[in-house]
């Protein structure tokens, strides 16, 4: 570990001001499954309305013979004059039926996900004042998973707490 202070002196205020700053390693982990589920869409559209007053739904009519679906509303409100909106809503229900086939990452698609996970990790280090002084990201494959690792070399404020970072992750 690697200790290093800033300093900053303000010439009118004549106070120095100090930031404690350390350099270690953080280390991030991710996985992701081989496979995954894939959706075909069949074609089969079905559209349907509802119209909802205030927390009130009523809907004119039912999903059926669709088994699995994507679910796209339209809605807009109704207006008086084109400028009073009424707490009236309309829906333009669509819905688009699909079937799930099973399909596995290439290992080209994989590393691309973990990379941009891993990407999206390190801009929030950033935006929490750590510096990024290198990095390396490995992955593998083990078993049904593919398994990111990365070994991260940074400067932080003495104060900084990384699970908060990690949680931001998802």
């Amino acid at each position: 570990m690697f200790l290093m202070i800033t300093r900053r002196i303000y010439s009118n205020s004549r106070r120095a001001q100090a930031d404690i700053l350390i350099r270690t390693q953080l280390s991030w982990d991710k996985e992701i499954n081989a496979v995954y589920a894939d959706k075909i869409y069949t074609g089969r559209k079905m559209t349907t309305y509802a119209i909802s007053i205030d927390k009130y739904e009523i809907s004119l009519g039912f999903p059926r013979h669709l088994k699995e679906y994507d679910k796209v509303v339209n809605e807009g409100n109704i207006k008086i004059a084109n400028f009073i909106a009424l707490p009236v809503c309309v829906q333009k229900i669509t819905l688009n039926e699909y079937k799930e086939n099973e399909t596995e990452y290439s290992e080209e698609e994989a590393a691309a996900i973990l990379n941009e996970k891993a990407e999206r990790f390190i801009k929030h280090l950033k935006e929490n004042e750590v510096q990024i002084n290198d990095y390396h990201v490995n992955i593998e494959r083990s078993g049904d998973k593919y398994i990111a690792h990365a070994d991260i070399d940074a400067t932080v404020p003495a104060d900084f707490d990384v699970r908060k970072v990690e949680t931001s992750d998802e």
